[in-house]
């Protein structure tokens, strides 16, 4: 087999799989070439298309997310419930000057831990073990935010914690717990 490229260029019929020497008729069967190349080339632009439309829908699907988290934020300063949490951890991401606290609170019987990027005096302020005080979204109650946290949202730090929530409640968690928080 061969492409279409040079004088006495060797090529396989596709019909009878006769070997001819360059033409564009199979010298056995009569059957026409066919541009290896030229099939090559709508599977490369159905390729690229459906590339194109998959970064397509996920940028959209990301810009409604980001949308929903947004509103969410918004909602979380306009009619947030305040509750008393207390700290759990707290870490700093070297280079990036990223501060990162965890938090758990109780909730209507439940208990929430969340991790929560932070401004830099927050996080000088809070001692684990210490409390705080925490905002909490009432219609979405694993999401939440220290009151003195700034309204800018960091989604990336909040959001594997909103959605995973239910798998991160403490197992047999009652109001008695949540209260002691």
């Amino acid at each position: 087999m061969s492409d279409w490229s040079g004088k006495n260029a060797v090529w396989v019929c596709r019909a009878c799989g006769a070997e001819n020497t360059d033409g564009a008729i199979c010298h056995l069967c009569g059957a026409t070439r066919t541009s290896r190349d030229r099939s090559k080339i709508l599977p490369m632009i159905c390729n690229i298309f459906f590339v194109i439309l998959f970064g397509l829908v996920l940028g959209l699907l990301g810009l409604l997310w980001g949308m929903g988290q947004y509103d969410m934020w918004r909602a979380l300063d306009d009619h947030g419930v305040r509750v008393m949490g207390r700290c759990t951890e707290k870490y700093m991401t070297s280079g990036v000057d990223a501060y990162t606290i965890g938090y758990s609170y109780g909730y209507k019987g439940q208990i929430y831990t969340i991790q929560q990027s932070v401004s830099q005096d927050i996080y000088n302020r809070v001692e684990i073990g210490g409390q705080i005080d925490i905002k909490v979204l009432p219609e979405h109650p694993a999401f939440s935010k220290p009151v003195e946290n700034p309204a800018t949202p960091n989604f990336f730090a909040h959001s594997s914690d909103y959605f995973t929530a239910a798998d991160r409640r403490c197992s047999g968690a009652s109001a008695d717990s949540a209260a002691s928080l």
